[in-house]
């Protein structure tokens, strides 16, 4: 599962990611919201998560994802630091 607000981002981690053996890329979202509830819903084994989103942030939607789906792992990333 990737959350990702910048579109061309979150599409290319998904082609990249889903041309790997072994990684089935099961959804995307644009928010953490919307992350949230399709983790609810598809309980992937990892969630790759942005951490600088607005509204719920990478913190707050790994924190939510992890309630939502506990056998979820979450890696986040950010561009800065």
């Amino acid at each position: 599962m990737i959350v990702e607000d910048n579109d061309g981002f979150r599409e290319t981690l998904r082609l990249v990611l889903g041309l790997r053996p072994g990684i089935e890329v099961v959804g995307a979202a644009a928010s953490g919201s919307e992350g949230v509830e399709a983790c609810a819903r598809l309980a992937p084994d990892v969630a790759v998560v942005d951490y600088r989103m607005p509204g719920l942030n990478g913190a707050q939607t790994a924190s939510a994802v992890l309630e939502a789906s506990p056998s979820t792992r979450v890696v986040c990333l950010t561009a800065s630091i």
